[in-house]
């Protein structure tokens, strides 16, 4: 069999988009209807002059539950646990290694207690709820402003940056070397400390892209989010400058009248 091109691989992707984006229309009809009624909106049928009450059921439901629901998943318990292979001793403390390390992950991660609790009420209020767990590199830059350094106070403050970016495994730049005319030196490091690591992040269920007919997100053809980045955003990621200047601007292609019935009201899931 020939080797696909790049072309008719991106041909293929493109079908299964929007195929996906095509079959989001099957599912987000009853969506917007029960972010509404969570939100208690006006359903459409109100006649100017009469009541114009609106039920509360829906997020009393979902009000009591959240309590239990976040005791039952977020409490003192183990979030999940692998089971061993078989009962070999190396089975065992490779299956409690694993529970532990997962278990870590998911409790030390920015906001956890937001993160999952926002997810379990997007399950009570939507039909499904989606949790997004990339490998993330993050790059964050301290800058270090040192005057009136005499020369040995100046080597030894680069002396001891560079031993503690060697154990840290973190960059140092020098930005700034200036000697002032008393005989005093002016400095500037940039320092630029990569993090990595699996950021569990919410996804929006308007931003769901699932083919059409699958069964769960294993046996999908296509099996993702549509999300809209910025062009810095991808810069950062390493892309290449040349290209992403060759790509046009594009609209979203997420349903927005989710976002209208969010924020519209005044009020945020």
């Amino acid at each position: 069999m020939a080797q696909m091109s790049d072309d008719d691989f991106l041909t293929q992707v493109n079908m299964a988009e929007t195929d996906a984006i095509s079959h989001s229309s099957t599912y987000m009809p009853l969506n917007r209807r029960m972010l509404s009624d969570y939100l208690g909106c006006p359903n459409g049928y109100e006649v100017e002059g009469q009541s114009q009450v609106v039920s509360t059921e829906v997020s009393d439901v979902v009000g009591s539950d959240m309590p239990s629901l976040v005791r039952f998943f977020l409490g003192g318990r183990e979030i999940m646990k692998f089971k061993p292979n078989s009962e070999n001793e190396r089975d065992v403390t490779e299956a409690n290694e694993k529970t532990k390390y997962v278990h870590h992950i998911i409790r030390n991660q920015k906001n956890s207690f937001k993160i999952f609790h926002d997810f379990l009420k997007s399950v009570e209020i939507q039909t499904a709820g989606i949790l997004h767990y990339p490998w993330k590199e993050q790059k964050t830059t301290q800058v270090r402003d040192y005057r009136g350094l005499d020369e040995s106070e100046m080597i030894d403050i680069v002396r001891d940056i560079e031993i503690e970016a060697a154990k840290q495994k973190f960059e140092v730049e020098i930005t700034e070397k200036k000697e002032n005319p008393d005989d005093t030196f002016d400095l500037k490091l940039k320092i630029t400390r990569t993090k990595k690591g699996v950021v569990i992040e919410n996804i929006d269920i308007e931003q769901l892209l699932i083919s059409r007919n699958a069964k769960s997100k294993d046996d999908a053809d296509l099996f993702g989010h549509s999300f809209m980045a910025r062009r810095g955003d991808l810069l950062a990621q390493d892309f290449d400058k040349d290209k992403l200047k060759a790509i046009p601007v594009s609209a979203s292609q997420v349903d927005e009248s989710m976002r209208q019935i969010r924020f519209g009201t005044g009020g945020q899931t």
